[in-house]
């Protein structure tokens, strides 16, 4: 067979030493890879900085309540306008009549 003839430490060629695990490289090309540590917490700051360009999350539970204007006498069930109780009431209470709107 061939005979292998080890390459020195001083070789010009950077590939061939990467290849005999001899010489660790590191510079562009070679060492610009983004480990995963590194990557986790540039992600987490992006996604902090997005959250903060929007603005904090408001509830809109509040905005909700105001919004229901109209109650249901049959179900308690709130509505948003006489017109919405009018389609529950033929949907939901077919027998009983809607309230007149006030």
């Amino acid at each position: 067979g061939a005979r292998h003839t080890p390459l020195r430490a001083c070789s010009p060629d950077p590939r061939a030493r990467r290849a005999r695990g001899t010489l660790l490289l590191t510079g562009w090309p070679y060492g610009c890879k983004m480990v995963r540590g590194n990557q986790k917490i540039l992600a987490q700051a992006k996604t902090q900085a997005k959250k903060d360009s929007k603005g904090c999350a408001k509830s809109d539970l509040k905005l909700r309540a105001a919004a229901n204007k109209v109650v249901c006498l049959v179900c308690k069930s709130p509505m948003v306008s006489h017109h919405q109780l009018k389609e529950h009431y033929d949907s939901k209470h077919p027998k009983d009549t809607c309230p007149p709107e006030e």
